[in-house]
């Protein structure tokens, strides 16, 4: 590009910058004596050498600068500023370590909250970037669905990026800019898209999750995860060898989870795990310190509670078993199975696969249990005794952590997917 009225080009100047909030705090450090600007203060990073990827390069500048490994999640923002004798590219990635940053090149740092970053001088091509910093260190982060850009009538990924890099991350923020601001920013979208968009945005105000994920494509679904958490139920059964269901686990976020079985197990286990299953097994309810309450199945249909159904490849099997207790006539419309976002981010294999990939651990005692191990399970119970009671608790153990880890397996892969489509506030999650 040329400089206005100069008549040459202006070199380049290609620089990786990294956001790294803490909290209400980001991570700044002053331009040291002897280089341009000294004494202003920037986000850490430094230059991109020849043939450096962007990401590649801000996490060798982080270990020279701050003497840390960072992990460099999606870009925040770009600028491009004309200064006097060079022209800045500047992309700025969202990054997180549990390492404390070290002054490596005795630059002076600070975490400074939006007060204090109003008040630094900062170089002339940050000004935006610093007003946008502050008000997001002061504002709640928004829901991903209250960000969501992309699920709009004619409004792709791409277009959700340039908007979110703009600053514009919530409908709220979108709303308000499309109401008092031009109908496009730079090329950011068409008018007709942003028309949609607006349209999209007044649609989806008075709307609940219900009736927006019966609009969705299925392909954003996953977007509204959040949103449906106080109301979603992560569902797995344990079925015989005839295919009958022996044992379901309905998990809450937060809460005990329940456990449905045949009257005369719970009766059997109930007597016994007191004397056969010392610590294992508390009065209190509570198998391998995890709390669980036992139901018969009969009394599932008066205890359901209709929200989000959460399985794993629970599509065809958990859901017709779900049908066959509570009657076909039951809505089970608003379902997602995890197994479609760990396709996404391309994991392959099944759930106890996934959960190694995200570091998700299981009592030592089932960790190695599969779906046949567990039948045995059932027909050890079957066949009495004290084994049978130590087989129950065993498949009861398993069934708890097939639901029950459901919830931090959806956090993993939303952290992947928020990832994935460029998130605004990736370094807030997980």
């Amino acid at each position: 590009m040329t400089q206005r009225g100069a008549g040459k080009a202006l070199p380049v100047l290609r620089v990786s910058a990294a956001l790294w909030r803490r909290g209400h705090h980001v991570l700044l450090a002053q331009r040291p004596e002897g280089k341009h600007l000294a004494g202003t203060w920037e986000l850490p990073g430094g230059k991109q050498r020849l043939g450096e990827r962007a990401p590649q390069a801000l996490q060798r500048e982080c270990r020279e600068e701050l003497a840390v490994d960072v992990e460099v999640g999606p870009e925040w923002a770009r600028v491009e500023h004309n200064y006097e004798d060079f022209r800045l590219i500047m992309r700025i990635f969202q990054i997180r370590s549990d390492a404390e940053p070290q002054s490596a090149e005795g630059q002076a740092l600070v975490w400074a909250d939006a007060k204090h970053l109003r008040k630094l001088p900062m170089p002339p091509a940050d000004e935006a970037l610093q007003r946008r910093l502050a008000r997001e260190l002061e504002q709640p982060a928004p829901t991903l669905w209250e960000q969501s850009i992309s699920p709009a009538v004619g409004v792709g990924d791409r277009v959700e990026q340039k908007l979110w890099r703009q600053g514009l991350t919530s409908h709220d923020e979108l709303l308000k800019w499309l109401q008092t601001g031009p109908l496009n920013i730079a090329g950011l979208a068409s008018s007709r898209q942003l028309r949609l968009l607006r349209r999209s945005l007044e649609h989806w105000q008075d709307q609940d999750w219900r009736s927006i994920f019966d609009q969705l494509a299925p392909r954003h679904r996953w977007r509204l995860l959040e949103a449906m958490e106080p109301e979603t139920l992560a569902i797995d059964f344990e079925c015989d060898r005839q295919g009958e269901p022996t044992m379901m686990a309905l998990a809450r976020a937060g809460k005990p989870t329940e456990l449905y079985l045949a009257q005369e197990a719970i009766t059997a286990f109930l007597e016994a795990a007191p004397r056969v299953l010392p610590g294992r097994w508390t009065p209190e309810g509570r198998l391998d310190g995890a709390p669980v309450r036992l139901y018969p199945f009969e009394t599932l249909p008066d205890r359901w509670m209709p929200g989000a159904i959460l399985t794993f490849a629970g599509r065809k099997f958990d859901l017709n078993m779900l049908r066959r207790l509570l009657g076909t006539d039951i809505p089970l419309d608003r379902h997602f199975d995890l197994s479609d976002l760990t396709r996404r981010v391309g994991m392959r294999g099944g759930l106890k696969v996934a959960e190694r990939r995200l570091g998700i651990q299981r009592d030592p005692r089932i960790a190695a249990l599969r779906g046949r191990q567990a039948m045995a399970l059932w027909d050890r119970f079957l066949s009495g005794g004290d084994q049978g009671i130590w087989a129950l608790a065993d498949l009861m153990a398993y069934n708890r952590a097939d639901a029950a880890n459901l919830f931090p397996l959806r956090d993993g892969l939303l952290k992947r997917m928020r990832h994935q489509v460029g998130s605004p506030d990736w370094y807030l999650r997980g």
